[in-house]
């Protein structure tokens, strides 16, 4: 993972653009909907590229 990528975040299924690595996992910020441009931090491990 680097910053730039986009992922998915597991708890809601929404796309997240990676800004940059924080601890154990990133900050990232919301590329859809209503919160769009919004930050928060997301685990690592709840990060994937597909819900499959």
């Amino acid at each position: 993972m680097k910053a730039g990528d986009i992922k998915i975040f597991t708890k809601s299924g929404n796309r997240v653009r990676l800004i940059e690595r924080d601890g154990d996992g990133w900050v990232v910020e919301r590329t859809q909907g209503k919160s769009a441009g919004k930050q928060m931090w997301c685990a690592e491990r709840a990060l994937v590229d597909s819900l499959d």
